[in-house]
């Protein structure tokens, strides 16, 4: 039998998740590693509960394929979405891109303005030496 949650043992036995619970802190119940509870050691303490049955019931697999059907209308709409805010994000970040080189542009020509006015720096001859 599988390893179970404190909440699944709980709806097995039928008690409160804080019943279980404190059986494991009193120490009456054992936990895994991985904080599972065997089935056997629910039978030690609860002998005359029935094993939890695996196999699903007709109406429990109709809700699972409802259910999957409508997370996957979920999960397109959203996929919709992002991808529209992706490109949305990539216009603005072209937007942006535009708007720098349009700002280098005008840094360069404001660059060789103020060169235009400056003086000619004077060249040392070195020849001279009076």
């Amino acid at each position: 039998m599988k390893d179970m949650t404190i909440q699944e043992v709980a709806d097995v036995v039928g008690v409160s998740y804080q019943a279980i619970y404190k059986k494991v802190k009193k120490g009456e119940l054992n936990r895994n590693a991985d904080k599972k509870i065997q089935f056997a050691e629910v039978l030690r303490l609860y002998p005359n509960i029935k094993a939890p049955t695996e196999t699903l019931t007709e109406e429990k697999k109709i809700k699972d394929k409802n259910s999957t059907a409508l997370n996957l209308v979920k999960f397109e709409v959203e996929n919709e979405y992002l991808k529209k805010e992706v490109e949305s994000l990539k216009n603005q970040l072209q937007q942006r891109i535009e708007e720098v080189q349009e700002l280098n542009k005008r840094v360069d020509k404001l660059i060789e303005q103020h060169n235009a006015f400056l003086p000619a720096p004077k060249t040392k001859k070195s020849w001279k030496f009076w």
